[in-house]
C-alpha cells in the first residue's frame, strides 16, 4: 500500500501505539516501524505520491 492509505489506520498509530508508554506509566514501550511506498514513482499516480514520513516522525510517543 502507499503511504496515503496509512491515514486510514491513523487512530491505531496515534491513539494506541503512541500512548502505550504514557498509559503504562513508562513500563511498556512500543517499538514501531512503518514501511510504505512513498513519493512519486514509476507505478504511482499523482493521487498516491504523498510524502508523509516527516509527519509520522513527529508524532509524540
Amino acid at each position: 500500500m502507499t503511504v496515503n492509505f496509512s491515514l486510514l489506520a491513523l487512530d491505531q498509530i496515534l491513539n494506541t501505539a503512541a500512548t502505550v508508554r504514557h498509559m503504562s506509566g513508562g513500563q511498556f514501550g512500543v517499538p514501531l516501524v512503518i514501511r510504505m511506498a512513498t513519493g512519486a514513482g514509476k507505478q504511482l499516480a499523482a493521487q498516491h505520491s504523498h510524502s508523509l514520513e516527516g509527519w509520522y516522525a513527529h508524532i509524540p510517543g
